[in-house]
């Protein structure tokens, strides 16, 4: 598709704030803007979830000198401004579906910022705004909160779009409903039109294209992410730049120190990753803070890692105990099971039914022990239990 377009609108790449560097090593030709959900407060690598939303702007490195990027917009609004002989603003948004509680309050507040831009922008440049609404403002029968919002904001931005057919693709493979559009203030512009069928498409989308006709200019300032401006130091006033450059150093520390502050004052939260157990008794809650005891020394020493350390030694033996007091109390318990049944009433509904509910509810198909006549039959030997049992049931009495 390099070939086919100049530039790119995507919605839902997938990729955190640490991961964005990707869209870039698409192809050598292809340079880009982008944002993803975590771009206001990116998440540590090690934490990261499923990937899901972000927006971005991509373009052929051919036209990269009338490219620049700009900051306006939330995680859900990438904007790049088009440098040719009549400037134009585009916007790569992507609204959000109806799945969560608080969707039309994000829904609005998207809505609100579009209106922003548009109406910081509308006096120099175009307006292109491209994307994924989440929203079918063709079908009739749609009456939606939401549609009526996207509708004003048409109206009162001026802004226009055409109808192409539906974009979104079911499960079953179905065209459905059209809810990605270009919005745009220039009404001469050719109508977009939806590619189907496309080789390379694999999403549940149709993509939709725009043309744009424009022309560069001469004098387009370069606006690559790349390019570093080069300082003519014959022609420099050396004081002025030395007080700028301390200055901004003083700065940046202050910042540093601030969020330095700030992550050792945060207070630690307790509570939420409580330890789960389905069995509990006195000895347990012992070891278990013996366990946590041995850990607390052991972190606050500087977390030795030499597996002959004392506190090494001392925090592996308190969890070791840990583990085995949760061992003994859940063969106690299977003892105390065993020995129910044992001298239990062979005509207990009660009990009968209790132990199908409880084998039902744990999936457990498998005994560890097997009690025929007084003799124990474990693990190899639990087969041998059952042919003794069954010979006996074979022998009339």
């Amino acid at each position: 598709m390099k070939q086919e377009m100049d530039i790119f609108l995507i919605q839902e790449h997938w990729l955190f704030h640490c991961e964005l560097n990707m869209l870039s090593e698409i192809h050598d030709e292809i340079a880009g803007s982008s944002k993803a959900v975590d771009s206001d407060d990116p998440m540590s690598a090690s934490y990261m979830p499923r990937g899901y939303g972000g927006v971005a702007i991509l373009w052929n490195k051919a036209i990269d000198k009338y490219i620049k990027p700009i900051s306006d917009g939330s995680n859900r609004i990438q904007c790049v401004e088009l440098l040719t002989s009549k400037p134009a603003i585009l916007m790569s948004v992507y609204l959000p579906t109806k799945s969560t509680t608080d969707s039309k309050i994000i829904f609005d507040d998207c809505i609100d910022q579009l209106y922003q831009i548009v109406q910081k922008y509308k006096g120099t440049d175009e307006i292109v705004i491209g994307g994924d609404f989440n929203e079918d403002i063709v079908k009739e029968k749609n009456n939606s909160k939401r549609k009526i919002a996207l509708l004003e904001f048409l109206k009162e931005c001026k802004l226009t779009t055409n109808h192409k057919g539906p974009t979104f693709i079911n499960t079953s493979g179905a065209d459905i409903s059209e809810i990605d559009y270009f919005l745009h203030s220039n009404i001469d512009l050719q109508p977009s039109k939806r590619i189907t069928d496309h080789p390379v498409n694999v999403s549940d989308h149709h993509p939709i294209l725009l043309q744009i006709e424009c022309y560069r200019t001469q004098h387009a300032e370069q606006t690559s992410n790349n390019q570093k401006p080069k300082i003519k130091w014959e022609k420099l006033h050396k004081q002025n730049y030395t007080d700028i450059i301390s200055k901004e150093i003083i700065r940046y520390t202050h910042m540093l120190e601030d969020d330095n502050l700030k992550k050792v004052s945060k207070q630690k939260t307790y509570g939420k990753n409580k330890l789960k157990l389905n069995i509990w008794n006195k000895e347990i809650a012992d070891a278990l803070k013996a366990n946590k005891q041995a850990y607390k020394i052991w972190k606050d020493n500087g977390r030795p890692m030499n597996i002959d350390h004392p506190l090494i030694i001392e925090k592996k033996l308190t969890r070791k105990i840990f583990r085995a007091e949760i061992r003994n109390e859940e063969l106690r318990r299977k003892h105390n099971e065993r020995n129910t049944l044992i001298h239990s009433n062979s005509g207990d509904k009660n009990l009968f039914y209790k132990l199908i509910r409880k084998q039902r509810q744990n999936g457990n198909t498998f005994i560890n022990d097997l009690n025929v006549d007084g003799e124990t039959f474990e693990r190899d030997n639990i087969l041998s239990g059952w042919h003794t049992h069954f010979s006996k049931l074979a022998v009339p009495t």
